[in-house]
């Protein structure tokens, strides 16, 4: 912890030695040899020199002390500087700074309240920031209309709000937009069929590229069941844009039906959890996406034990689950 300013640290007894005491005694010190040489000594200019050099030693060795115990050297730096000059004179000089500047010290009234306002921002309890929220505008409105669905209102929507959703696809890419962008290039409307094409070809090299890195992250090994979801759900949407080349469509459906095999087969494991996932709304992304590649491959057993285990969880979220058991039952032959 730092010392103030005109003391050093406490020894082991407890007692503190006030730096401008020693620096008054260093220049009294001094001062004494120097008359004494001159009075006594015919030949004093070795002496006088030797006695300078010993006064500095001491006032480096106290602030190497004191720096050593944390403490505040300003007042002994500034009686090094001033004694190695003007020799008594600078070490008297410094010790008279610490009684001028004694009074200096407190922070002002408005320096204080700064800092309290720094202390208190950490430690604001939930239900008010809530309030502060609500009250400068950072929250929804509970009695506003519900946000627009961008595929809802690309389909039946007015034309303002479909060439608005257009500019926000074009300003702020996601591959969820592709399924809205895809109806507007379907649209009746030839207005904005034309502006979803510009949108299209302005988001063309960003598609790629999130293909190509999805590439990439899927190339890592092994690759973790939920990690491969995500990456299937992604490059579904990209696939589903219709804006990739027979190429690339063809090498992202084997990177599809490879991913889903990384996941199917982690379920046999047990059943996949969702909770540890913070985004709620991409948590139910993929579920959706789970169930979709569930239904696809005709893999309904395993969908029972998924929507069990999601029934158990939310019903008992501290519980453990034990590993399920993926029991198949045979279809039964159709009787005439």
């Amino acid at each position: 912890m730092p010392v103030p300013t005109g003391a050093l640290p406490a020894g082991r007894n407890g007692n503190r030695l006030p730096q401008p005491a020693l620096l008054v005694g260093l220049a009294v010190l001094e001062a004494l040899g120097v008359a004494a040489i001159l009075r006594y000594l015919h030949h004093p200019l070795v002496l006088l020199l030797t006695l300078h050099i010993l006064m500095l030693t001491a006032t480096v060795a106290l602030i190497a002390w004191t720096n050593h115990q944390r403490g505040d050297v300003t007042l002994l730096v500034l009686g090094l500087l001033g004694g190695a000059i003007v020799g008594p004179v600078g070490f008297l000089g410094a010790a008279t700074l610490w009684r001028v500047s004694a009074g200096h010290n407190q922070p002002s009234p408005l320096v204080e309240d700064w800092y309290t306002r720094i202390t208190n921002s950490t430690s604001v309890s939930p239900e008010e920031r809530l309030c502060e929220d609500v009250e400068v505008g950072r929250t929804l409105d509970a009695a506003a209309p519900p946000p627009l669905s961008f595929p809802g209102t690309m389909a039946h929507g007015a034309l303002a709000e479909q060439q608005a959703i257009l500019g926000q696809i074009a300003r702020q890419f996601h591959p969820a937009y592709l399924a809205t962008l895809k109806i507007a290039l379907a649209s009746p409307e030839p207005v904005v069929r034309v502006q979803a094409a510009a949108v299209a070809a302005h988001v063309n090299p960003k598609v790629r590229r999130l293909l190509r890195q999805r590439f990439e992250e899927a190339s890592r090994a092994p690759l973790d069941p939920m990690e491969a979801l995500s990456l299937l759900d992604d490059i579904a949407a990209l696939l589903g844009s219709g804006l990739l080349e027979e190429a690339e469509r063809q090498a992202a459906q084997a990177l599809v039906r490879r991913l889903g095999d990384v996941v199917v087969n982690a379920l046999s494991e047990g059943p996949l959890c969702f909770e540890s996932i913070e985004d709620r709304a991409r948590a139910a992304i993929l579920v959706r996406r789970l169930e979709a590649l569930l239904i696809e491959r005709r893999c309904f057993a395993e969908l029972r034990v998924q929507r069990t285990a999601a029934r158990l969880t939310v019903r008992f979220p501290r519980a453990r689950l034990k590993r399920f058991a993926v029991v198949r039952t045979p279809l039964r032959e159709a009787t005439p």
